[in-house]
């Protein structure tokens, strides 16, 4: 059995491939080729690709005439397309010449549906309940912290018992402390195609997370940090469309539109965003004159490790999540004078579905639950706290375990 051997690929061949595909590995699919032989025969020969991504499949438009290329909205038009429903995402024009001396010319014209556009959470109209004051009758708030959901990648079941959890203890605050959005799409990883969300769906899984939160605990007091995750969103929008970054509705000194806040509607939820203006990792909050809670960017190996060493570096009582471990770890430091004081740092665990590792870690050393402080807030005691972790023990019979109760 014999088989005739392909030609090399010519330069003219690699430029209108270059001009109908995004990425030489498309090329080499739709030859039937190895990725690395075009990719090598493209170097060689000095052809240039753009690799470029998006949520949506993209449309392409092209055209060899340049007598149509003035105006691109009439181009779309006499391809049967109606400019009002695209987004030209990006217009190239190639050029080639053959071996005989000719001369060529394309326009190439990438389209997104004006569909992508990502939009605040849909809503069918719901208020968020009005927090009524509570009797305190000298007992310490209760606090919760509940961090990494990595929405639309959370555990349902651990969420139904969370919410369970919120409505039997009713806490007086919730603190949310980011990784709430998974966001891959707008990584700067490959999407895993197994663990792959748009982000508009993303979004709107979250509002109802939120949502359900809220109806759970009516009366208590909500506040959120961005993680690292929901950080993917504003980085993607300062590298990509720079000018539209913290872009408002007009008259208004509300959050910017394409931000979080903005598009998971939480000042209609009653949940407050804490932020420093900047990076996610500069953002805390305070809790008591005691204590603090950030998301985190330190992740060391093990449990407990990453919040000693976060420890010592605030040198200040933290709570933090992002490395979906829970832990609860004490250090004691002496003034000149030998008078002792402990610090305390808790990591949270994750609301996440661990199995799978999202996507990126095979068999994580995850923890799924999260974490509480009692805190006193009158008297001569007021900012001290005691901590707590819930636990998630998931399987046929799961149970969220908390102070000996199960949820």
């Amino acid at each position: 059995m014999s088989s005739q051997k392909r030609e090399p690929l010519s330069r003219a061949e690699l430029v209108d491939l270059a001009g109908r595909f995004d990425t030489w590995a498309e090329a080499a699919r739709h030859l039937g080729l190895a990725p690395t032989t075009v990719r090598d025969r493209a170097l060689r020969l000095g052809v240039k690709i753009d690799d470029y991504s998006s949520d949506e499949a993209v449309e392409g438009v092209t055209s060899s005439s340049p007598e149509e290329w003035g105006d691109i909205r009439e181009l779309l038009r006499s391809r049967g397309l109606d400019p009002d429903e695209w987004i030209v995402k990006r217009a190239r024009v190639n050029e080639w010449g053959s071996e005989e001396g000719s001369s060529n010319a394309q326009l190439r014209v990438d389209l997104e549906p004006i569909t992508s556009i990502i939009v605040p959470a849909r809503s069918d109209g719901w208020k968020a309940p009005k927090p009524k004051p509570q009797k305190k009758s000298g007992r310490p708030d209760l606090v919760a912290f509940l961090s990494d959901q990595h929405v639309p990648f959370h555990s349902r079941e651990l969420h139904s018992r969370v919410c369970a959890w919120l409505e039997a203890e009713q806490p007086d605050r919730v603190v949310l402390l980011g990784d709430l959005l998974d966001l891959d799409q707008l990584s700067r990883w490959q999407p895993e195609p197994e663990w792959t969300a748009g982000v508009q769906e993303t979004i709107d899984e979250a509002y109802a997370v939120l949502r359900d939160y809220r109806t759970a605990a009516p009366n208590a007091r909500f506040q959120a940090l961005a993680g690292n995750h929901e950080d993917r969103l504003r980085n993607s929008i300062i590298k990509n469309v720079g000018p539209l970054y913290g872009i408002r509705q007009a008259d208004s000194d509300g959050p910017s539109i394409l931000s979080t806040p903005f598009l998971l509607r939480m000042d209609e939820l009653g949940i407050e965003w804490e932020t420093n203006g900047g990076a996610y990792d500069g953002a805390r909050i305070r809790i008591s004159d005691e204590l603090q809670a950030i998301h985190g960017w330190i992740a060391r190996k093990g449990s407990g490790a990453s919040a000693l060493q976060t420890l010592d570096h605030m040198r200040v009582s933290t709570i933090q999540g992002h490395t979906h471990r829970q832990s609860i770890v004490y250090r004691t430091t002496f003034t000149i004078d030998d008078e002792a004081k402990t610090l305390v740092a808790a990591e949270t665990g994750t609301l996440a579905e661990i199995t799978g590792g999202l996507g990126h870690s095979n068999r994580p050393d995850w923890q799924m639950g999260f974490c509480t402080a009692s805190v006193i807030t009158e008297g001569d005691q007021a900012g001290r706290f005691s901590l707590d972790l819930a636990v998630y023990v998931p399987g046929e019979d799961d149970v969220l375990l908390w102070r000996g109760n199960r949820y």
